[in-house]
């Protein structure tokens, strides 16, 4: 779970799995930099393709607590799968994105 700030604003909390048979070795260094660069340059691994999906949610807890929101406000959900060269799932990715800053 990473929560994402944009001009000092909290805007984003990404939950990500991916299987860690996938990705190896994997620190937080790699975590801090870009997961796609290690998989790219250090596994030789290509990212294929993609299928993303959009929706309207309302808030969790969790989401309420750190984009600062109630019951009433909405977010926009993105979930994502993503594809290595050989066609097997490498992430499952959802974002949830505060539409508007209060």
């Amino acid at each position: 779970i990473r929560l994402r700030i944009i001009e000092d604003v909290p805007s984003i909390i990404e939950y990500t799995w991916m299987p860690v048979a996938l990705i190896p070795n994997l620190t937080m260094k790699e975590l801090k930099v870009s997961i796609y660069q290690y998989i790219s340059e250090q596994l030789h691994q290509k990212i294929q393709s993609a299928r993303v999906s959009i929706s309207g949610i309302r808030p969790s807890p969790l989401e309420k607590k750190y984009l600062n929101l109630t019951d009433n406000d909405f977010l926009m959900r993105a979930e994502q799968i993503a594809y290595l060269g050989n066609h097997i799932p490498s992430e499952f990715t959802f974002e949830t994105v505060l539409i508007a800053e209060k």
